[in-house]
């Protein structure tokens, strides 16, 4: 009969923490960029404390709170009137709370 080993645990990995979402704050601006119209969606000097927040309007596919605020501040697709009142529809999605950090 041959040796038979004996049986050994497999190491058990340890469990980790999820990544914690920071708040997004507002690009600083002048107040008058005409090239970026839309640098907070959130609106004024609000910040975004639900970046991972789903946003869905009318036909347009579910988008990320964090993605909407990188679009914005890319300065592209987002139209001035279009920034004028997405504040109010993604505000309590988004987590849009006034603050400076």
């Amino acid at each position: 009969n041959a040796p038979t080993a004996s049986p050994t645990n497999a190491p058990t990995a340890s469990p980790t923490n999820a990544p914690t979402a920071s708040p997004i704050a507002p690009a600083p601006t002048d107040g008058g960029d005409d090239e970026n119209p839309c640098a907070n969606v959130c609106g004024g000097d609000k910040v975004m404390t639900k970046p991972d927040g789903i946003f869905v309007f009318e036909d347009n596919p579910p988008v990320p709170c964090s993605i909407l605020q990188v679009v914005a501040l890319g300065g592209v697709m987002i139209t001035q009137e279009e920034c004028s009142f997405l504040p109010g529809l993604i505000e309590e999605i988004c987590g849009c709370e006034d603050g400076r950090f």
